[in-house]
């Protein structure tokens, strides 16, 4: 059964990576998408915009354990990684997935260091969007998970 289930979520990491990129909702610079299934997470690989353009396949989509060791998949585990662990490690069984995005948007609040308030009737029920503290991804990946948490 989990088989099946790492495989629907390797699928809908593909889509979802497909679709943000047409609405917009993130560039071809960076980000990363990942979805925790038991004690296996799924994930974008490195350069999936960049290189890939996030026209993904299944098969691209990297299987991990929860430390980030690689287990499957066509790439290479992004710098982002630690990032992810924390989170979905941490906020497992309520938070499953986590949507790391360049939105152009949200990318000016990002450079001007501002919270981003609800202004949509419908985003009231979530509050204002606080931001992390500054930290470098890469080689300094726990920093960076630490701020994000």
């Amino acid at each position: 059964m989990e088989q099946k289930s790492l495989y629907e979520a390797r699928e809908l990491v593909a889509q979802v990576g497909k679709i943000m990129l047409e609405r917009n909702l993130t560039d071809l610079a960076g980000g990363n998408i990942s979805i925790r299934v038991e004690d296996k997470v799924v994930m974008s690989p490195s350069y999936a915009g960049t290189r890939r353009f996030w026209q993904l396949k299944p098969e691209d989509v990297l299987v991990l354990d929860l430390q980030g060791k690689l287990l499957e998949g066509g790439g290479k585990v992004s710098r982002e990684a630690p990032t992810h662990l924390k989170l979905l490690n941490g906020f497992y069984p309520q938070g499953q997935a986590v949507i790391h995005a360049h939105a152009r948007n949200i990318m000016v609040f990002c450079a001007t260091r501002q919270p981003i308030p609800p202004v949509l009737e419908y985003a009231y029920k979530f509050g204002e969007i606080k931001l992390a503290e500054y930290a470098r991804g890469g080689v300094h990946g726990e920093q960076l998970a630490e701020a994000a948490q």
